[in-house]
């Protein structure tokens, strides 16, 4: 038997749709930023999706700023550690 849906379960729902889509959208905008060069990402009006991916500015941090990448990837590579370990101790058998 299906439950009716009472107006506060619709609201509920309707909230929190919205507030995901708040949460999430920072992440997808660097995402895509991540992909578009520097005139497309500070374009107006915006560009919600990148019409010419590049990589040129993964380049940029690996090549010629090592610094900033020997910054960067030990973070990433302790971060996946972290999630992997957590993943195990959740999941294990």
């Amino acid at each position: 038997m299906k439950k009716k849906m009472t107006p506060f379960g619709v609201i509920t729902i309707i909230l929190l749709s919205i507030l995901t889509v708040l949460f999430v959208f920072p992440f997808y905008w660097i995402m895509t930023g991540s992909f578009k060069a520097q005139a497309a990402t500070i374009a107006i009006p915006p560009q919600w999706w990148p019409t010419a991916p590049t990589l040129e500015n993964f380049t940029k941090l690996l090549v010629q700023n090592p610094v900033d990448a020997a910054c960067v990837l030990p973070s990433i590579h302790d971060r996946l550690q972290l999630f992997q370990l957590v993943r195990s101790h959740f999941f294990q058998k």
